[in-house]
């Protein structure tokens, strides 16, 4: 699986609003106090490695997976999709075409977009 970028909200330590993990590299190295949630990054990689999209995904653990401080169970992803991607810059080139007034409302965005999506509750061409 190679990702260009990716955020997580409402698993474990991440809470309502995304947390978004942009530019990765062939090796990346996260770095942060205990408990801070390096290791909730792998473990959702795992979890991302896994989910079909227009599919909900059933593999989250109800008693570990989820944010307990949330009142709503849902666990949110993005991807990021950029311009000048090997990987995913046809998709960009597609996505761009139809949301092309975008650049005008958006201009600092042009060079990516981020797709977002609720995997447990993913229906077809459903995105939160």
């Amino acid at each position: 699986m190679i990702l260009d970028g990716f955020g997580i909200a409402g698993y474990r330590s991440f809470g309502e609003e995304i947390v978004f993990i942009p530019d990765l590299g062939k090796v990346n190295v996260f770095i942060g106090k205990n408990n801070s949630g390096k290791s909730n990054i792998l473990r959702f990689c795992k979890h991302l490695s896994e989910i079909e999209l227009n599919k909900p995904y059933k593999n989250f653990n109800d008693e570990l997976d989820y944010n307990k401080d949330l009142t709503e169970k849902d666990i949110k992803f993005a991807l990021q999709i950029k311009k000048d991607s090997p990987v995913t810059g046809q998709i960009y080139n597609r996505i761009s075409k139809d949301f092309h007034k975008l650049a005008l409302i958006a201009p600092d965005r042009q060079e990516c977009r981020w797709l977002k999506c609720s995997p447990t509750k993913c229906k077809k061409n459903q995105v939160v």
